[in-house]
């Protein structure tokens, strides 16, 4: 809203808004101490005045502070200053309001002062610019200044550059009023301390959010693919001895590849639909069906021992169904699985043979994965070679700890024979793993 060689009329507007903001408690002030200076202190009606005066200040002051004013006057120096504000996230807090509160009272107050300047500066800048053609040597100056004798025609010549400067200083207040709020305004209405919190909070909850939709990626379809894989191979395999064979390898390649669909389904369901961490509707395989189908794909050899706890089911589950497809598409056709549960907490070890060509088994992106799931439920995680073999090791604590310390410390301390504080004596590993953090980018040659 510009015009007149760039005089902003959002920001004139914004001005007059803080004048009318200010008329009604400057209108009841002067009532109020019109009223005080009439009565004598400590009669009736001064108590009663003075009462109402507090009262009055103090509905102004909860008005002003209340959680809908700050919102409002973003929106407002949104249209009429023309500022590119952010929606305020917390409107409740202390501190926005009280910003709300301050913002209030600089635009009130700009508001008064560009209109006083206005109504005393424009009228007597225009008296003074013709006071010298008027004929008369003294002039009545508003207020208790009296008369001054400033003399006829030429002899008060310079009555007419002072009401010209005078004039153009009222003139100017408002835009310059205007001005001064527009580049207060960031500072009263920008982003508070809990706004930036807030948003900081939003972020790290998306962040969480796309990183348990990337796992769930990475277990499902990831895990279908390598099984897919493994069936179409077996079928290639068999087709020309064995032809009924190669069809049941074919048809659990297809129930796979389906079953994958669905969960990719899921995934980009809760994509579309904005969920929340929580809201991802993909369900969490059992133990029990991780190991038949891997037993379908691999010679698995699995240890149990103590009733798993139903609420680390899910989690052992998933990174069994991790690291026995590693040791589909890695190793030799071959692993060790065991899996020992007590009331300390729950050990699971993983070990196979590594194939002829075996690529990368510690891949950046499954062992964060692994590891990402592993410290959220407050326990330790190490993977590494061991001989020939690739070994992982897991220890879960029976009730996981949320702290971010417990988190750290069971991550630093965890050594490759004594699993960190909390979690239960570990059982023998078919090769003792190596020490948590070493996990080495490319498989080392065998000792």
């Amino acid at each position: 809203m510009r015009g007149l060689r760039g005089l902003r009329w959002g920001e004139i507007a914004h001005v007059f808004v803080g004048a009318a903001l200010a008329l009604p408690p400057l209108a009841l002030g002067w009532v109020f101490a019109n009223t005080l200076l009439r009565q004598p202190p400590g009669a009736l009606v001064w108590r009663l005045v003075v009462a109402l005066a507090v009262a009055t200040v103090v509905a102004i002051t909860l008005v002003a502070t209340s959680p809908p004013v700050r919102p409002t006057e973003i929106a407002a120096a949104r249209v009429l200053l023309g500022l590119d504000l952010p929606d305020p996230v917390v409107t409740r807090a202390r501190g926005p309001r009280l910003l709300g509160a301050a913002w209030w009272l600089v635009v009130s107050l700009a508001g008064v002062v560009a209109a006083l300047a206005v109504l005393i500066l424009v009228p007597t800048g225009l008296g003074f610019v013709g006071f010298p053609f008027s004929g008369d040597a003294d002039m009545i100056v508003p207020g208790r200044l009296g008369i001054w004798h400033v003399g006829a025609g030429w002899a008060s010549w310079w009555l007419v550059p002072a009401g010209a400067v005078l004039l153009a200083a009222g003139l100017a207040a408002i835009p310059a009023a205007g001005r001064l709020t527009s580049r207060l305004a960031p500072s009263f209405l920008g982003p508070s301390d809990a706004d930036l919190l807030a948003a900081s909070t939003a972020r790290e909850r998306a962040l969480a959010r796309s990183q348990h939709l990337a796992r769930e990626l990475h277990d499902s379809i990831g895990h279908a693919l390598t099984a897919i894989t493994a069936q179409a191979d077996a079928a290639e395999r068999l087709a020309p001895r064995d032809p009924d064979a190669a069809a049941r390898a074919a048809r659990a390649a297809s129930s796979v590849a389906r079953s994958a669909l669905d969960d990719l389904d899921g995934v980009l369901g809760a994509l579309r639909r904005g969920l929340t961490d929580d809201g991802v509707p993909t369900a969490a395989p059992a133990l029990d069906d991780v190991l038949a189908a891997a037993a379908r794909q691999l010679r698995l050899r699995v240890d149990r021992s103590g009733d798993l706890p139903p609420a680390l089911e899910p989690v052992i589950a998933r990174l069994a169904r991790e690291a026995l497809t590693n040791a589909t598409r890695y190793g030799r056709g071959s692993a060790h699985l065991i899996l020992r549960s007590d009331a300390a907490g729950v050990r699971l070890v993983v070990a196979n043979e590594l194939g002829p060509d075996p690529g990368r088994p510690g891949h950046e992106g499954g062992l964060r994965g692994l590891r990402e799931r592993v410290l959220l439920e407050g326990g330790s995680l190490s993977a590494g070679l061991a001989g020939d073999r690739w070994v992982v090791a897991v220890d879960l604590p029976a009730v996981a700890d949320p702290s971010a310390d417990a988190v750290s410390n069971a991550s630093a301390d965890a050594g490759p024979d004594r699993p960190p504080s909390g979690s239960p004596p570990s059982s023998p590993a078919p090769t003792d793993p190596p020490e948590t953090g070493s996990i080495p980018s490319t498989p080392r040659s065998p000792a």
